[in-house]
């Protein structure tokens, strides 16, 4: 898998699959135009993963926006690699244990490098296994290297309370995607 490129070493890594009764092209359509508000979970999650920042702005992100795969490449995400049918790697850089998440914009060329002191590296990738004629395994990654001891003291207490958020916003991803793929 081509995630290995970005982030053949890390500190976490947590990999969710699913089964869906589609081919790999209708898969990876969903996929691609899944809206991730469609689950009522993941608004209130991101909400409230959100909140410290939603007070100080004054902005609502509960309104039920459409928001893709695509979309979250605005929220400070890269898109790494994409190849149709095959997988689909993302990547960010910050400080997710602060609660702005000092967010590093940067062209997809410097991720792999991009070691400053501090910092955390992230990418999250979506692939497709071909099962049959009519079936596809898609799968998502995520991993996660923090570039120095300090940030990686801080991103372990972070990760022990939102770690398993994170997971319940995959699940519900993937459950999004088989939900179309299946229509």
């Amino acid at each position: 898998m081509v995630i290995d490129e970005f982030m053949p070493k890390f500190d976490v890594s947590k990999r969710y699959s699913m089964m869906i009764a589609a081919s790999v092209d209708s898969v990876y359509s969903a996929l691609k135009n899944a809206n991730i508000n469609d689950s009522p979970l993941i608004r209130i999650l991101f909400f409230l993963r959100g909140l410290p920042v939603i007070f100080r702005s004054k902005k609502n992100v509960l309104k039920g926006n459409k928001l893709t795969v695509s979309d979250i490449s605005s929220s400070g995400f890269i898109l790494l690699f994409e190849k149709h049918g095959d997988e689909l790697v993302i990547g960010v850089v910050g400080k997710f244990w602060k609660l702005s998440g000092d967010i590093v914009r940067m062209p997809p060329e410097q991720f792999r490098s991009f070691n400053k002191t501090g910092f955390a590296k992230a990418v999250w990738n979506f692939s497709l296994r071909p099962m049959g004629h009519i079936s596809t395994e898609l799968s998502t990654e995520t991993r996660i290297h923090c570039t120095d001891e300090s940030g990686r003291k801080k991103f372990a207490l972070y990760w022990k309370l939102i770690g398993p958020f994170s997971g319940i916003i995959r699940t519900e991803i993937l459950k999004i995607i088989k939900k179309n793929a299946e229509k």
